[in-house]
């Protein structure tokens, strides 16, 4: 018994073996692809094993392919211009081993899916828009509307996804509404089948195995891999697509051929030979059927002239692999096209759809040959020797070229220039071109060659793409995006090395604009000739980042290198900055950073790190690096250590403050030999020493995101937000009182003059709202009244009117703005959208449009979901004994701003408290009279008297 249950289960696995199934696709997206872009191209993988996809050539620069699928040994697409979505390129052979594309047209109406029937012999499509059936001539790339998908009753439109033809002609599609349909070709009328138990969204594709008549479909809606029974419409999931589970795929097909089990697949290494006009007809027999087993069977090839059977050549099996021939003589003189299909007692055998063209008598001219392109100061070169072959391989004298026309195209647009040499020098400005030469002769036009693509550009402007920029010594370059001075395209994935034409020198870049979609366009810079080099940073930005105004390549090279990537969404200006190769000096020491706590308490030690950096030809030693005041004064230093040449370091330093309040400090270097004192000093670094028993904790994110939506959104009047943050942040401000929290900003282009705003905190045990909100009545009410919100601040500060005393768990904040007119947008807050796949889901929130009759229910769950993004916050919290203890009656306090100066009115006895508007505690103390007078900086600043909160403008 034990025995026929192996028998049982080698069998069957056998027969899962033999179903296994190669499929072809072309991957248009990855999500989650980590480090690096999504990666685009043709791919191919089993249907047992969908998570492992291969790759069959990188294409991600290129055009994608929406729609596509197999027919007659070749892999039809039609695919799109390159950085879009719905302009169509042309289409397109794919080439099912090395991904080489070949065109067949230019231009044509957008599909986004295909599906060949072999019982009418016709390609069909989904229009663009998911409306409308359509045909596409293989042949020209047009294509045709047939009408618009509907149900039965006619009446209602049926949006299709994806479609797909059985051998019988049955057609079968995917729609909107997550359910398979039959479909009439002739009228486009969708009959239902069933529901897919499945949520289909986005463009889709799903094609026959016709050898089982299996119906396999990809939903880039899930990024699944499914089959879909035809009889009911239920879908079966078979796994995840691609190594991360996120791939999405489209263009899907099982390679057949249509011919008898058994019958010979095409003939190989078909060519011709003319003489006079007779035709020499060469090929190598098959030597597999067309289901790609042993040949056993072979009995001749037929050879077709112009769609008429001419003869059929006799051969035996015996034969097979071996080369083969036939003359067709007497042809009259033209053009003929002849097709070669090989046969056996099975049937007639497969054959290549694109006929053979022979030109019987003189030929006109063939490509040009050793075509160049050479680019200068705006100007393309193209240089070129003259065909020595007929378009069709027949009679032709490379004597008898007359002329050559040379075509430039720029996107739609081409111009046309004749000549009679073999070079040609065109004047442009900026931009990508590309060149067609034909040549012609007494026959005619002769066969089109291409350059492909040509960057034209002022000779003294860099421009971002996959290459290697030199730089030459006394020159000052102009860095651009890929765009120029124009918008960058979208789908960019560029990698850009720029370094000096000579050693002891390296290279300055200093960006003077940027400007790119913060969604999904990313620009990193390396230190150093590849991406293996230390990260500088990585930016997303609207806005010049401080650190791209002056960046040098700190390596022995010299080098910098640059990674762009955008998405298929939105774009923007780009970039501009300018470049130098700048020679090392002997002796050149740089201080390039300091570090240290921005909020320390005072008394306690600090620790401050000092970066430098060796420029400087020469090995450095014998220096000293010291912490200085704004007036120079050493606070403390130590000697630097040895550095070779590029070689940096980390120097610490510890200092003690002493007094609360500002305080403004440098990292320095000392060094008699350096020949560069500009850059022996760091950037200032202003910290602010807090009072003791007081801690000021900040949660940044890095690099901060502009968020819109918390801890407010300015889109719409009324909005409730929800964050947890956790207690790691907190842990020295256990048991101390929370008494103000400030959310700095990424932007304000609006000012609004009076927000009213809810405040409540709380502290759990739970960092992940995916459950639900934590409702107001769980929370405390710390802060109910108006805040400004103006385009010179930093960050929103909301000083508590009720201290919270912190217990050490996650802290809760809970915002609710309810304010008429605040939604012209123009505010923005530091934040980070956190790692969908790992962070948990922080923050909840929701808003109402003008018009909504209710309000939210602060005690309700709101939000359709949980989210991983948060703003960034600071948090000051306070010592128990500096909150007002003492009742004292402060409805009639007031504080203004004077010159050089604040004025505060109350009762002795509040409590004062001065914060600058990035949240920072200027000042704390108890009012001692009933008018003071406190000496300030110029600036806008947050005054909290007892209970009552004023901003105020000291000139």
């Amino acid at each position: 018994m034990k025995k026929n249950y192996i028998l049982l289960f080698v069998l069957f696995m056998h027969m899962f073996a033999v179903q296994a199934t190669t499929i072809y696709a072309y991957r248009s997206f990855q999500r989650d692809a980590g480090s690096t872009a999504s990666v685009r191209g043709p791919v191919k993988f089993d249907t047992s094993n969908p998570r492992a996809i291969l790759l069959i050539a990188d294409q991600s620069k290129m055009g994608i392919c929406y729609a596509g699928t197999y027919y007659n040994y070749k892999w039809y697409a039609q695919v799109t211009q390159a950085g879009t979505q719905s302009t169509v390129d042309g289409l397109y052979t794919i080439d099912m081993e090395t991904g080489q594309r070949s065109l067949i047209a230019s231009g044509g109406l957008q599909l986004t899916d295909m599906t060949y029937d072999y019982s009418t012999n016709t390609m069909y499509g989904i229009r663009n828009g998911a409306q409308k059936l359509a045909t596409i001539n293989l042949a020209t790339g047009e294509v045709t509307e047939i009408a618009s998908f509907h149900d039965n009753a006619g009446s209602n439109n049926v949006y299709m996804l994806a479609l797909a033809a059985d051998l019988n002609g049955e057609m079968y599609g995917i729609a909107s509404n997550d359910t398979l349909y039959r479909i009439e070709k002739g009228t486009a009328k969708c009959t239902r089948i069933g529901a897919l138990m499945a949520n289909a969204a986005f463009t889709q594709s799903m094609c026959f195995d016709y050898r089982n008549h299996v119906l396999y479909w990809v939903n880039n809606g899930d990024y699944g891999f499914y089959t879909v029974d035809t009889t009911t419409g239920k879908a079966t999931l078979i796994g995840a697509l691609g190594e991360t589970g996120y791939d999405s795929l489209n263009s899907l097909f099982v390679p057949f051929i249509n011919v008898a089990e058994g019958a010979p697949d095409r003939v190989a290494n078909r060519s011709f030979t003319t003489s006079g006009n007779d035709v020499k007809l060469v090929w190598t027999n098959p030597t597999i059927d067309a289901q790609g087993n042993d040949l056993t069977d072979l009995t001749a090839v037929k050879v077709y002239r112009d769609s008429m059977l001419v003869a059929t050549v006799s051969l035996n099996a015996s034969m097979k692999g071996k080369e083969s021939s036939y003359t067709d003589k007497q042809v009259s003189t033209g053009l003929h096209r002849y097709r070669l299909i090989s046969s056996n007692s099975k049937g007639d055998g497969g054959y290549d759809s694109d006929d053979m063209v022979v030109a019987v008598g003189a030929n006109a001219p063939g490509p040009v040959e050793n075509l160049k392109v050479t680019t200068g100061d705006n100007t393309a070169t193209l240089v070129w020797s003259k065909p020595t072959k007929g378009i069709y391989g027949g009679e032709y004298d490379p004597n008898s070229v007359t002329k050559y026309t040379v075509t430039r195209i720029s996107g739609k647009n081409s111009t046309q220039f004749e000549t009679t040499a073999t070079s040609f020098t065109d004047t442009l400005s900026f931009g990508r071109y590309s060149y067609t030469i034909v040549a012609y002769n007494q026959v005619g036009k002769g066969a089109e060659t291409s350059t492909g693509q040509v960057l034209v550009k002022p000779d003294n402007w860099i421009v971002m793409g996959t290459t290697t920029a030199i730089v030459e010594p006394g020159k000052t370059y102009s860095f651009y995006d890929y765009g120029g001075e124009e918008y960058y395209p979208n789908n960019e994935n560029d990698t850009l090395t720029i370094k000096p034409s000579q050693p002891g020198y390296y290279i300055n870049v200093k960006f003077t604009e940027l400007s790119l979609d913060t969604y999904g366009d990313t620009l990193k810079i390396y230190n150093g000739p590849s991406v293996a080099a230390p990260l500088i940073g990585k930016f997303s930005a609207q806005s010049l980042p401080a650190v791209l105004a002056n960046i040098d390549a700190e390596n022995a090279e010299g080098a910098l290198t640059f990674v762009f990537t955008s998405d298929v969404m939105s774009r923007d200006k780009g970039w501009k900055a300018s470049v130098e190769a700048v020679k090392k000096r002997q002796h050149d020491l740089v201080a390039r950073s300091l570090r240290a706590t921005l909020y320390p308490n005072v008394n306690d030690t600090v620790t401050y790190t000092i970066g430098i950096i060796n420029k400087g030809i020469n090995t450095a030693s014998g220096y000293t690096v010291q912490l200085i005041d704004s007036d120079g004064k050493v606070l403390a230093s130590a000697n630097g250590p040895k550095l070779e040449t590029m070689q940096s370091a980390e120097v610490e330093l510890q200092y003690l403050p002493k007094l609360a309040g500002k305080m403004i400090v440098k990292g320095k270097i000392a060094f008699d030999q350096d020949e560069d004192a500009s850059n022996n000093t760091t950037e200032p670094v202003e910290q602010t020493v807090v009072p003791e028993g007081c801690k000021y904790i900040t949660i940044t994110s890095t690099p901060a995101k502009a968020i819109s939506v918390v801890p407010a959104s300015f889109y719409s009047n009324e909005t409730l937000t929800e964050t947890i943050y956790p207690a790691s942040h907190f842990g020295q401000a256990s048991g101390l009182e929370l008494t103000m929290i400030a959310y700095p900003y990424n932007k304000v282009t609006t000012s609004y003059p009076e927000v009213p705003l809810q405040v409540y905190v709380g502290e759990a045990e739970i960092v992940d709202l995916t459950d639900g909100a934590i409702p107001a009545s769980n929370l405390v009410k710390v802060f109910d009244g108006n805040v400004s919100i103006n385009t010179t601040d930093d960050a929103l500060v909301i000083p508590f009117q009720n201290n919270y005393p912190y217990g050490g768990k996650n802290l809760v904040v809970m915002v609710y703005k309810n304010a008429p007119s605040t939604n012209n947008s123009g505010v923005s807050f530091n934040g980070t959208y956190g790692n969908t796949s790992t962070d948990p889901k922080y923050t909840r929130f929701d808003s109402k449009w003008t018009g909504d009759d209710t309000h939210f229910d602060l005690n309700e769950n709101f939000g359709y979901s949980a989210q991983t993004q948060r703003a960034d916050i600071n948090c000051l919290f306070v010592a128990k004994q500096l909150t007002n203890t003492t009742t004292i009656n402060a409805s009639h306090c007031s504080a203004k701003g004077l010159d050089g100066a604040i004025e505060v009115s109350s009762p002795a006895g509040c409590n004062l408290a001065i914060y600058r508007v990035d949240g920072s505690l200027v000042a704390s103390f108890k009012l001692t009279a009933n008018t003071t007078i406190i000496p300030s900086t110029p600036g806008f600043f947050v005054v909290r008297v007892g209970q009552q909160a004023f901003k105020v403008l000291v000139r």
